[in-house]
C-alpha cells in the first residue's frame, strides 16, 4: 500500500480514476505533481481491471502513459522504488 494518499495533493495536480491506482502512487514532483510508478500502474491492470499484462502495458501506454493533461499531468517513472 502507498503510503501516499489523494490529500497529499493539491489542485492542478490530477490523480488518475478509478481510486485503485492510488497504490501506483510513489511521489511527489518539485512542482506538486503526483508520481506514479509505471510498473505499478500496469500491476492495477492485471489485479484491478482482470487484464493480461501484455494488455495492460498496451492499455496504459496507449490511455495513460503518453497522455498530456495539461498543467497537473502525472509523471510516469519506470524504475521499482522501494
Amino acid at each position: 500500500m502507498s503510503k501516499w494518499t489523494r490529500e497529499d495533493f493539491e489542485e492542478p495536480a490530477l490523480l488518475l480514476e478509478p481510486e485503485f491506482y492510488d497504490k501506483a502512487i510513489i511521489g511527489k514532483s518539485m512542482d506538486g505533481n503526483v508520481v506514479y510508478s509505471w510498473e505499478k500502474v500496469v500491476q492495477c491492470g492485471v489485479d484491478d481491471m482482470g487484464m493480461e499484462y501484455h494488455d495492460s502495458v498496451e492499455y496504459h501506454e496507449f490511455n495513460t502513459f503518453q497522455a498530456y493533461m495539461g498543467e497537473g499531468t502525472p509523471v510516469f517513472i519506470f524504475a521499482e522504488v522501494a
